[in-house]
């Protein structure tokens, strides 16, 4: 692999979850009362179980801004990438994307197999 390519590979970032907490049962039980808050209020709820985040209660209005910033991060990001790769020929991209597939295959497999072996 050639070192003017684009092939390092990142971890998704996953930020920090805000909210207030609440356990799956009594979110449950005060169903109603959660989606009032996160629609009147603009209140989040982190619902977990066992002490594990699941699911978060937002409103509407917060679920499509969220959705619009991801949307929106994502094509920054391709557009970073393009202007970055601008002068590598496409051949050279193309072969490093084979590559970095390959490779994330192959550690995909690996973890499936290390997974199985564990049940």
């Amino acid at each position: 692999m050639q070192t003017s390519s684009v092939t390092t590979r990142h971890k998704a970032h996953r930020p920090p979850i805000h909210g207030k907490t609440i356990g799956a049962f009594e979110a449950r039980r005060k169903f109603g009362q959660l989606i009032e808050e996160a629609y009147y209020k603009k209140d989040a709820f982190v619902v977990e179980r066992a002490g594990r985040p699941m699911a978060v209660i937002v409103s509407v209005e917060e679920y499509r801004n969220l959705k619009r910033n991801a949307r929106r991060e994502v094509m920054d990001m391709i557009r970073d990438v393009w202007k970055r790769t601008a002068a590598i020929p496409a051949e050279e991209l193309e072969k490093d994307v084979q590559e970095a597939t390959q490779m994330l295959h192959e550690e995909n497999a690996a973890q499936m197999k290390q997974s199985t072996t564990k049940i």
